[in-house]
């Protein structure tokens, strides 16, 4: 987020920000110079503009400044995704051992291998963002003979995408898509849905 004043005085930016929060994404604060950092961004990490570093009669950030905040970037955004990984892995773990299943495992590619009350083995992609059509195929392409699913987090997922992933998963049966707040409630029924 570009900080400047009267940042959060916006409904859009400050649901915005709020939203990134809610989701877990890791936001990076770009100060503007002489701006004073609001306590909403405490959590944020932060990148502070100087004065020299922008052109005072175009307004345009320099270079040497931009290299700078993308290389932070980059290292806050990765950071971002390593840890909503693991949060998704925690839930369908503690999703699973609540219906009595066991958590093997992660293997190669962040899959996660369970054990269903049953003692019914699954893998699970983990897909952190939207899935797509490349996801499913990855996973559909496994060499494993046990069924496979793809847990997404689907808040904030707009309706349409929403609606394209109940379509795939309609239609290519060797995957099924699964919310990950519905992980424990569509694991404790699987054998019902061949």
């Amino acid at each position: 987020m570009l900080d400047t004043p009267g940042y959060f005085e916006s409904r859009w930016t400050s649901a915005e920000f709020g939203r990134a929060l809610a989701k877990g994404i890791s936001v990076l604060r770009v100060g503007w110079p002489d701006s004073t950092p609001s306590s909403r961004t405490a959590t944020a990490s932060r990148a502070e503009l100087l004065e020299s570093e922008i052109d005072a009669s175009s307004g345009r950030i320099s270079d040497a400044a931009i290299e700078r905040i993308c290389a932070q970037l980059e290292a806050v955004r990765s950071q971002s995704h390593a840890v909503r990984t693991v949060n998704l892995v925690s839930n369908i773990r503690n999703a699973v051992e609540l219906i009595g299943g066991r958590f093997i495992g992660v293997g190669p590619c962040n899959r996660v291998h369970l054990q269903l009350p049953g003692d019914r083995q699954v893998v699970v992609h983990p897909a952190v963002g939207v899935p797509t059509s490349t996801t499913l195929h990855e996973a559909s392409g496994l060499l494993s003979d046990d069924p496979t699913a793809i847990v997404f987090d689907h808040v904030g997922l707009h309706p349409t995408w929403l609606d394209h992933l109940d379509w795939l998963g309609k239609h290519i049966k060797s995957v099924r898509c699964i919310k990950a707040s519905d992980a424990g409630w569509e694991f404790a029924d699987w054998e019902a849905k061949k």
